[in-house]
């Protein structure tokens, strides 16, 4: 039987060495963040509002996610491929061209490219890659559909499309709240997986998730 005083201060040093892994990686999420924001302030904006509401409605779908530092580190570097990105496409002030968006589409991969020589959880990869695939099929990097789309970028999209719509943009103001809760709602089966969007519908109802407080009027 092995002794437990041998076993202690193994154990204790390895609790060490994990968390110096994790304050390690929190550098790196930072620092990548911070790269993120100064490339693109209207990025850097919608940053911090997607990571918060991606991180309560995990809470209601999947609470694994909302207590991981892989769910929020891939909610934070969504958009690092986006460094990749010409300035004159990231901020042009009107709608993209079918070239210019042949380039933005490309962010994804990119951004799973940079991020994968960290060795970070696989969670991260699954949200930054993902999160532009649509539940029908007809989204990007790679077409996939239904629950072939990892569940964290499920849930995240629906996040980003969200809060993407409530933001202003270099060509256009955001649009109202109720406005943008309404498209979500309607794209749900053919965007979103309406599960997700279900957990999203019963958050503004129960007024969990704070940030969509001022949508409960629009609650189906």
């Amino acid at each position: 039987m092995l002794d437990p005083d041998l076993i202690r201060p193994v154990l204790h040093r390895y609790a060490e060495l994990l968390e110096e892994a994790r304050a390690r990686d929190r550098a790196v999420i930072e620092s990548l963040a911070a790269a993120i924001e100064a490339k693109d302030t209207v990025t850097s904006r919608h940053l911090r509002g997607v990571s918060q509401l991606a991180l309560r409605l995990a809470e209601l779908v999947e609470p694994s996610f909302a207590r991981s530092d892989g769910f929020l580190f891939g909610c934070l570097l969504h958009d690092v491929g986006k460094i990749g990105v010409p300035e004159r496409i990231l901020a042009k002030p009107g709608p993209l061209t079918e070239e210019e968006w042949v380039v933005m589409r490309t962010h994804p991969s990119v951004g799973a490219d940079v991020i994968r020589p960290l060795g970070l959880d696989q969670v991260v990869e699954n949200v930054v890659l993902h999160h532009h695939e649509r539940w029908d099929g007809t989204g990007y990097p790679n077409g996939q559909a239904g629950e072939a789309i990892p569940l964290e970028a499920r849930i995240f999209a629906v996040c980003d499309a969200m809060e993407a719509m409530i933001a202003p943009r270099p060509y256009r103001g955001p649009l109202a709240a109720a406005t943008a809760y309404g498209r979500v709602l309607a794209a749900a089966g053919r965007q979103f997986d309406p599960a997700v969007v279900d957990a999203l519908e019963n958050g503004v109802r129960e007024q969990s998730l704070g940030l969509l407080r001022q949508l409960q009027p629009a609650a189906r």
